[in-house]
């Protein structure tokens, strides 16, 4: 309930449509729920230009309004940008907003922010690391443009009043850039009711997979992970593979390497999958396995993509990188292993295989954590303090 005399209007900015990505349908959406729940009137503006089939307009989404601004459906222009911009500012600047939110230090949130700095209290929410190191490099950006997304995202930082990094990676390296420690709050990812893969009754488990991959690959090298996939077949012949989420293009690279590798018969992906499928699809695998190459844009994320895997209930065996060591328990949730140490993967993968018990009891309290304490509920007094400005 909306608080008229001691709440305030906090408006987040966006440069993306709410799932593609993920960050704003898994992250600030349920952070401005909250904030409402908490008397404040949170509110969502953003500039869906890689989200074709979400439309433009206001509406509300899961009890917060959400005003998608007009833009062209491409990646964007200098023309584009510019226009954009102009029009996310017009928006933003009607809602007479008492604190503005960048979604990520970058683009358009990233300049309504720039904006509103010293005349506005301000807050950036922060998880990827876009400038050099991280992004910026991984998307084969030129030296200008990615010398451009660096010092965008560095001056955010530093102009913002008070910043929420998603994982400690994203802490250190704010600091870093300049931003006081008193300023910065590690907020990592957490679970909520109104995600795909949150459980709901009617949804069966059809594990007709042995190991399931959720990733985009390019969170790990290729090359490693058909090594990896070839070791644990010649380890236990029987065994399947399921990948799931590289995207379209990526697939079907993925698949010509894979029949290159001779284990056609051994992996089967699916490239793109509808939200609405996911909790089917992810408890197909019997054990799902997360690898991370130990890289900064791996140590500074912290997994959407992991949380829906302990929502489902799956046993995980992860690469300890990053902030998957937070997410999971080791031992109780998940297994997991030092990055790169591939025989010690293979052994707890086929170890887990061969023993239903233990892939029941570690996949039920990975549910139970993902359910309780894992959830954006427990962290409603941070989120009240950083984005509200009340006291803790």
């Amino acid at each position: 309930m909306i608080n008229a005399r001691t709440g305030r209007r906090i408006v987040f900015v966006g440069s993306f449509g709410l799932w593609h990505r993920g960050t704003i349908g898994y992250r600030t959406l349920p952070i401005a729920a909250l904030l409402r729940e908490g008397g404040h009137d949170a509110r969502i503006v953003t500039v869906p230009w890689d989200a074709p089939s979400e439309s433009f307009g206001s509406r509300v989404e899961h009890g917060v309004p959400v005003t998608r601004v007009p833009t062209a459906r491409r990646w964007p222009t200098l023309a584009d940008l510019a226009v954009a911009s102009a029009r996310a500012m017009r928006v933003v600047a009607s809602l007479r907003p008492d604190v503005v939110v960048a979604i990520k230090p970058k683009a358009y949130g990233g300049l309504v922010l720039l904006a509103h700095a010293g005349h506005r209290d301000t807050v950036v929410d922060t998880d990827d690391w876009e400038g050099r190191g991280g992004w910026a490099d991984a998307d084969g950006s030129g030296w200008l443009r990615a010398a451009a997304i660096t010092l965008h995202e560095i001056e955010t930082l530093r102009r913002a009043g008070r910043v929420a990094a998603a994982s400690r990676e994203l802490v250190h390296l704010a600091e870093g850039a300049g931003v006081r420690p008193e300023r910065v709050t590690y907020l990592p990812n957490r679970t909520w009711e109104g995600s795909a893969a949150w459980p709901r009754p009617g949804y069966p488990v059809i594990e007709d997979a042995d190991i399931l991959l959720y990733s985009r690959m390019l969170e790990v090298a290729e090359l490693r992970t058909l090594d990896l996939i070839r070791t644990t077949v010649a380890r236990r012949p029987a065994t399947t593979f399921r990948i799931v989420g590289v995207g379209p293009t990526k697939g079907q690279a993925l698949q010509r390497s894979v029949e290159r590798y001779g284990l056609g018969s051994r992996v089967e992906i699916r490239a793109t999958v509808a939200p609405e499928l996911i909790p089917l699809e992810l408890r197909r695998g019997r054990v799902a396995l997360v690898l991370l190459d130990d890289t900064r844009i791996n140590r500074a994320r912290c997994s959407v993509k992991v949380l829906d895997l302990l929502l489902c209930g799956r046993p995980i065996v992860a690469e300890r990188v990053g902030e998957v060591g937070s997410q999971i328990e080791a031992g109780r949730t998940g297994i997991l292993v030092e990055p790169g140490a591939t025989g010690a993967i293979v052994e707890h993968l086929v170890r887990l295989l061969e023993d239903p018990s233990a892939r029941s009891a570690l996949g039920g309290t990975a549910e139970d954590a993902a359910r309780g304490h894992l959830r954006w509920r427990g962290a409603r007094d941070k989120l009240l303090a950083t984005f509200a400005g009340e006291a803790a």
